[in-house]
Formats: structure tokens, C-alpha cells, sequence
């Protein structure tokens, strides 16, 4: 089971009883959990979690978002721009704190790879975790803050892309939706709707091997880059060689392949001129 990242709001283990009944929820589905939370971090501090609870409801894993969003979850050189600009801190009285790695979670032998929201944005993160092992991928998010704006397709399309890039399937769960099952080759196969309460089932199947994206990365795209220039370059090239070639012509007095012939100039007759 995946839940959206902020589907527990407040700290599970500073709360037996919201402890208790995550686990509970795991031992009721006999299934492994990914749930998103707001963990504490310190007397001050807070940070967004994916936790993966096992099947029994004992806690396996957790990964903590890297990627945070500025002046969203935090505020940058906050004791100075806050107080400063005490605005900057509206909606942000806590700042987040940043993860400190991103590998691949493990759940009945298969490795997953887990991102958290706008995390799905940055392909280099999904190509690690796809060269450390990951067989899919996983983007718990929370897609409230875009209301009906453009903003929810925008973030499942990018996790299509991260699908074919890396020829694995992913998984998205939002709490606003859209929550989706994406395939190797970027189709969508299973979604929800905005702010519809639904539940999405699907057998994903695990897949390794790495594609030319996930070996060569950057390289791959500065290749494609290339190629690109240098269909441009050689497309301008004949167009050049075109244009000079008709302009020699124009200069040796020959037709341009394609014009008409001249007309002819009917005072230039045969007949003699009149005489006195």
C-alpha cells in the first residue's frame, strides 16, 4: 500500500496511538505500508518522511525528502530574512530539514526506489536510485497546494517521463490527486481524478537492467543535443548551397530550374520595315 506524502500530518512517534493504528492499518491489509508523515526533528525542527512499515507493522525503512521547496518548507538565511521580511515566514514558522541520502527501500526482496513530491522533477534522482537496484518507482506527493491549476498534470507528466527513462514502472500516490500507475513506456495505465476518494490496485512488475538514459545520463542528452545541432547545421548548409547555386545561374543568364520560359516579344517580327 501507498499513501501520499502528509497522509499523517503529525509525528507517529510522538503519538502511540497514531503509531499503533498505522501499524494496524499494515496488519488489516497483510501488506507492506508507504505512508508520508511530518516527522519532528529536534525541539524545532520538522521534516517529510515516506515510512515502510512491513506487513506485521513493524517500521523497516524511512526516507526523508531531499529537495525542499524555498519559502515552502523553509526559508532561506531564515533568521535573517525573517526577521527582515517577517512575511517570508507566513505559512512557514518551522523550517524543514533536508535528508541526508536517497538510495533504494527494500520490501520482500525487491528494491523500490522513493521520491517525495517535487522530487519526480529532477531525473538525476530517479537514475540513481535505478543504478543502485531500484525494479520501480514510487513518488508519494501532495498535490493540494496547485488546487485545479495546471499544476497536478504537470507533475504526473514528469513522472512519465521518469518511467521511460529509466524502463521502469512507477507508482504515484497523491493526496489530492491525480494518483497513477505509470508503465516503462510512460502510458498512464490505471489514474484517479482531482480530490476523488479512490483506491487504485495494480500488480507491478519488478524490472532491472538499465537503459541508455541510466547509464549515460548527461551524456545521453548532451548526444541528443548534438545531433540536433548538427541536423540543423546540415540542413542550413543545403539550403546555402541552394541559394548560391541559383544566384550563379541568375549571374550566367540561365533560367532558374522550375521558371517559366520567357514569352516572346512580338515587335522582334520578321516582316520589313515600311519605307518612303
Amino acid at each position: 500500500m501507498v499513501w501520499g506524502e502528509g497522509a499523517v500530518d503529525d509525528d507517529p512517534f510522538a503519538d502511540a496511538d497514531r503509531l499503533t493504528r498505522l501499524s494496524q492499518a499494515a496488519q488489516a491489509a497483510d501488506a507492506p505500508l508507504l505512508v508520508g508523515a511530518t516527522d519532528n526533528v529536534g525541539s524545532d525542527h520538522l521534516a517529510t518522511d515516506a515510512l515502510l512499515f512491513s506487513p506485521d507493522g513493524r517500521l523497516l525503512d524511512r526516507y526523508r525528502k531531499r529537495r525542499l521547496v524555498p519559502f515552502g518548507e523553509y526559508v532561506p538565511w531564515g533568521g535573517v530574512l525573517g526577521t527582515l521580511i517577517p512575511a517570508t515566514r507566513d505559512g512557514v514558522p518551522t523550517d524543514k530539514v533536508p535528508g541526508p541520502s536517497l538510495l533504494p527501500m527494500t520490501v520482500a526482496g525487491v528494491r523500490f526506489g522513493t521520491v517525495i513530491c517535487w522530487e519526480s522533477a529532477y531525473a538525476e534522482d530517479a537514475r540513481a536510485l535505478a543504478r543502485n537496484g531500484a525494479a520501480f518507482l514510487v513518488v508519494v506527493t501532495n498535490n493540494a497546494s496547485f488546487g485545479v491549476s495546471a499544476g497536478p498534470p504537470q507533475h504526473l507528466a514528469a513522472g512519465q517521463l521518469r518511467a521511460v527513462e529509466e524502463g521502469r514502472t512507477l507508482v504515484q500516490a497523491a493526496i489530492s490527486g491525480p494518483s497513477a500507475v505509470i508503465g516503462p513506456d510512460g502510458a498512464i495505465q490505471q489514474r484517479t481524478g482531482l480530490y476523488t476518494e479512490a483506491t487504485i490496485r495494480a500488480q507491478v512488475q519488478p524490472r532491472s537492467g538499465l537503459t541508455p538514459y541510466a547509464r549515460f545520463g548527461r551524456l545521453f542528452e548532451a548526444a541528443l543535443y548534438l545531433l540536433a545541432a548538427f541536423t540543423l547545421a546540415a540542413v542550413a548548409a543545403l539550403r546555402f548551397r541552394e541559394v548560391r547555386i541559383r544566384e550563379r545561374e541568375r549571374a550566367n543568364g540561365k533560367p532558374e530550374v522550375g521558371s517559366a520560359p520567357a514569352a516572346p516579344n512580338p515587335a522582334a517580327g520578321s516582316g520589313a520595315g515600311s519605307s518612303r
